[in-house]
């Protein structure tokens, strides 16, 4: 950040040659698409299987986040492989180099995360907040003329099938609260607004079943999915079906 900011804030076409270690490369990759520095590509030689990640179709087996994150800035495009038998000492892997060209025409998308919202003051916190917060801030994209849009948008934009509006912006909410149906759904209606859902497969398939409704803890149903889906408000995408949390460590999707 300091040399980038210090060295190269005023330079035009800026050419980034590295060799990424498997543990930085996505952080790194990301630092630098989003960052202010003026890139005209990014060269770069990763672990294979991370190379292959990256320069995967959008929406294909392969894809994950950073394929689309990397395919909404960039061109990207495996130049060579590099066998792990050209290292001294030789690694455990093989390698890639990789270039990014830079769409320079890109729109900018922030995307803003929750997760809960509840009506009790106790509860308010960190991953929660009020029925009266989250209306406000779609008061304040209303006012400011952000237009919401779904994950589907923005691949479809990547892969050139569409166009996005202007001062797109992206709301998601993790793990698929009950509350989110109770108390969110009713504003995105109110205020013509779009959200992505990422519901735990396992807990809407718990509370379809024993249809607890308590918005303090309940996920939703499988019938609440479906109407908030069929509003064309709501896009519902992956959050694991039932690797949230494994045993007493939390390993997401690994």
């Amino acid at each position: 950040k300091e040399l980038i900011r210090e060295e190269f804030n005023n330079v035009e076409n800026v050419v980034v040659c590295a060799n990424l270690p498997y543990y930085i490369t996505s952080p790194v990759i990301m630092k630098l698409l989003e960052g202010k520095l003026r890139l005209k590509s990014i060269v770069a030689m990763v672990q294979k299987e991370v190379a292959e990640r990256i320069c995967a179709g959008v929406g294909t087996r392969e894809s994950s986040n950073i394929t689309v994150t990397v395919n909404y800035y960039s061109k990207p495009e495996i130049l060579f492989p590099v066998s792990k038998a050209e290292f001294m000492p030789s690694p455990k892997v093989d390698s890639a180099v990789i270039k990014l060209d830079i769409n320079n025409d890109s729109v900018k998308v922030p995307i803003i995360m929750y997760h809960s919202v509840m009506k009790s003051r106790k509860s308010l916190g960190k991953f929660v907040i009020s029925p009266n917060e989250f209306e406000s801030d779609l008061k304040y994209l209303k006012e400011k003329s952000y237009n919401t849009i779904l994950m589907s948008d923005l691949i479809a934009y990547t892969k050139g099938e569409k166009d996005l509006p202007e001062n797109p912006i992206m709301l998601t909410f993790d793990d698929g609260y009950y509350n989110n149906y109770l108390y969110v759904f009713p504003l995105l209606k109110q205020y013509e607004s779009k959200i992505v859902l990422a519901p735990i497969g396992v807990e809407v398939d718990r509370y379809t079943e024993n249809e607890d409704r308590n918005p303090g803890y309940a996920h939703i149903t499988w019938n609440d999915a479906k109407e908030m889906m069929d509003s064309g408000l709501v896009e519902i995408q992956n959050h694991s079906y039932n690797m949230h949390k494994i045993s007493r460590k939390r390993r997401g999707t690994k």
